[in-house]
């Protein structure tokens, strides 16, 4: 028992650290409205690595094409 709630503990901190500094701020939103669509996301280390990689890909796109930075949209899992 102590254990899992460490862990979610651990995770919880994972997603404020990582979402808070290091995804621009329309990635953010993007990652907020999927938590409230989908609970079971904010504990899922996979979708985030999932979504945090399909946002670098576009972002890379969108720079690459000089066009400004939009959040994928959609399902990330």
């Amino acid at each position: 028992m102590f254990c899992e709630k460490f862990e979610n503990a651990r995770r919880q901190n994972f997603w404020s650290l990582m979402t808070e500094r290091k995804l621009p701020a329309p990635s953010r939103l993007e990652w907020d409205k999927l938590m409230e669509t989908d609970g079971k996301v904010r504990s899922d280390l996979t979708a985030f690595q999932r979504f945090i990689l399909e946002q670098e890909e576009t972002m890379a796109e969108s720079h690459g094409a000089g066009r400004k930075y939009e959040p994928r949209r959609g399902v990330h899992h």
